[in-house]
């Protein structure tokens, strides 16, 4: 039984919804494939869904 790698797995879900965001931009906004976008990466996503950080009103 192969183990399960979880780089391996964070860069397959983060290539999966870039092009997926990607697809859905450019459906809504044609003339967006001459735009460049940063890439969201999706261990910002889970590291802060692993270690959430309160969040200050006014800071």
């Amino acid at each position: 039984m192969r183990r399960l790698d979880l780089s391996d797995l964070e860069s397959n879900l983060t290539r999966f919804y870039q092009e997926k965001l990607n697809e859905a931009i450019l459906e809504k906004f044609p003339e967006a494939k001459e735009i460049e976008f940063p890439v969201v990466l999706f261990s910002e996503f889970s590291n802060s869904a692993v270690n959430p950080r309160p969040i200050r009103a006014g800071i």
